[in-house]
């Protein structure tokens, strides 16, 4: 539980330097169409909000991921007895040698991590796409 206390701890700061900004961008007057069109508080958030911040989210998410993988230092001196996170036990097995199972769940975290990159790619390609396509059609 203190792992993933102190782990939730410094991704927050991060997490809000993310989405932060993206809030920032949002105009009112979107959000005041929304309500003019009888949009509930719930369905501006749903509908308008959380389309909007997304990328900041997104962002946050893997700047927060990438900040607990390589934050050791924390990770290892606040782990009890018999819990060992990802970090630590790559930590412990280098030191006895680098073996094939850490080379091939290396290889399998960079694969994961790639793999989501470009599908992040793909779907805001799409999104931009769609978007050009529905300003084209309304003008």
């Amino acid at each position: 539980m203190s792992v993933l206390l102190s782990h939730i701890a410094f991704s927050i700061p991060i997490v809000v330097l993310m989405v932060l900004p993206k809030l920032r961008e949002l105009s009112a007057s979107l959000i005041d169409a929304a309500r003019d069109i009888g949009a509930s508080n719930l369905q501006v958030l749903k509908d308008v909000i959380i389309p909007f911040i997304t990328p900041g989210i997104f962002a946050g998410f893997f700047m927060a991921m990438t900040y607990s993988l390589d934050d050791f230092a924390v990770t290892f001196f606040v782990t009890g007895n018999g819990f060992e996170t990802l970090s630590v036990e790559i930590y412990a097995r280098a030191r006895q040698g680098i073996s094939l199972e850490i080379n091939a769940l290396s290889g399998i975290m960079f694969i994961f991590a790639l793999v989501l990159v470009v599908g992040y790619y793909f779907v805001q390609r799409g999104q931009s796409a769609r978007k050009t396509k529905k300003r084209g059609v309304t003008r």
